[in-house]
């Protein structure tokens, strides 16, 4: 879905038109605009995210720069400015900080109805009562919540990486 983006001017002669600044200038006017084209994305994916009465996957949406591992496993270039928009934050779940990406992945994508089998230990019934050694999970729907935000504003992007873009280097001007 997202290799179908096209901006205009290219990438590659952006790159070209910021080579004369500071790689730092460089670096943080990319960033900037990455992170101004993840705003209405990382909003929608908030809204749409399934509830519990918690929230907690909708807490955990947010976004952090994607690792040099990460970028070769995707084949991204080691030099290029990435970021990784979705369950990125730990979440405060009952005094410990926990990952829900796994969680958000199987709520995205849906899982089939399974058996899940206790290795060592027999399900513990509310009462207090050992009842099982394994339990039929009736599966999950997927919701598709990630991927829905991503194609409602994918149009967007280009735009609005190009206006935070703009934005940072205009701010560095005064």
């Amino acid at each position: 879905m997202i290799d179908s983006i096209e901006f205009e001017p290219s990438p590659a002669k952006l790159v070209k038109e910021l080579r004369g600044l500071s790689e730092d200038l460089q670096r943080k006017a990319v960033d900037a605009g990455l992170v101004t084209s993840m705003k209405p994305i990382k909003a929608a994916m908030k809204t749409t995210a399934p509830r519990n009465k918690h929230g907690y996957i909708a807490d955990s949406i947010g976004h952090r720069n994607v690792s040099k591992t990460a970028k070769a496993r995707l084949g991204i270039d080691p030099e290029d400015r990435a970021k990784l928009v979705g369950p990125t934050k730990k979440v405060n779940i009952n005094d410990k900080k926990i990952g829900l990406g796994r969680l958000a992945h199987l709520l995205e994508e849906g899982t089939a109805p399974h058996l899940i089998r206790f290795k060592n230990k027999k399900a513990l019934h509310g009462n207090g009562n050992w009842f099982a050694q394994e339990v039929k999970h009736p599966g999950i729907r997927a919701t598709y919540f990630m991927a829905n935000s991503l194609a409602i504003h994918q149009s967007r992007v280009p735009a609005l990486f190009y206006q935070g873009l703009a934005k940072h280097l205009n701010k560095r001007k005064k």
